[in-house]
């Protein structure tokens, strides 16, 4: 007769790490929701709020002008998985990496920007995510402050922080000089009252 299987105690409010390959067999198995709104950061599965309307105009607005701007040179992302690790997979609302680059996982350096649109996710854009991206090396972060109306434009990463950053208002063109030719005015894209 076979012994029965000793599993570890799991005591309460432990946590579990889970790499990307975890989660996609979660998804197969039907535990996880095929359709489920989630990122992994440090093998921990985070769940991402529904977008509002507001979120949407945005990112469909920001999509037109960067397909606009940037053509077939470059691969647009929106709201593609950015695997940067087998532990991981930010959820950006875009990311432009070169059309050359494989996508799992992506080469951090053929990626010069990554865009969050931040209506209610501020703080955790700005805090956790900009940490990531940086961490990683990635070129150039724009946060997209829809509330305030102003984009924080993050640059120069370096030992998991960015050292540049600064504030541009949405009547103000946005400008990167790793994607030349690329200008975005805010005001330009979106009224006032959206």
């Amino acid at each position: 007769m076979n012994a029965p299987a000793v599993f570890p105690r799991i005591e309460p409010g432990s946590r579990h790490r889970f790499t990307v390959e975890d989660v996609w067999r979660m998804v197969e198995a039907g535990v996880i929701a095929p359709d489920a709104s989630l990122e992994i950061l440090d093998g921990e599965i985070i769940d991402m709020p529904g977008e509002g309307e507001v979120h949407l105009t945005f990112k469909e607005l920001i999509n037109r002008q960067l397909v606009a701007a940037l053509g077939m040179e470059w691969r647009i992302l929106p709201d593609g998985t950015l695997h940067l690790a087998p532990d991981d997979a930010p959820e950006p609302d875009f990311y432009v990496v070169a059309r050359t680059s494989p996508l799992r996982p992506v080469d951090p350096a053929a990626v010069p920007l990554v865009i969050e649109i931040a209506d209610s996710s501020l703080a955790y854009d700005s805090g956790r995510k900009a940490a990531k991206y940086a961490e990683y090396g990635l070129g150039e972060y724009w946060i997209v402050d829809v509330n305030a109306r102003v984009t924080h434009v993050l640059s120069a990463p370096a030992d998991g922080a960015y050292g540049d950053s600064r504030r541009v208002p949405f009547a103000e063109p946005l400008t990167t000089a790793f994607l030349p030719g690329l200008t975005l005015v805010f005001d330009d894209l979106v009224p006032p009252d959206a």
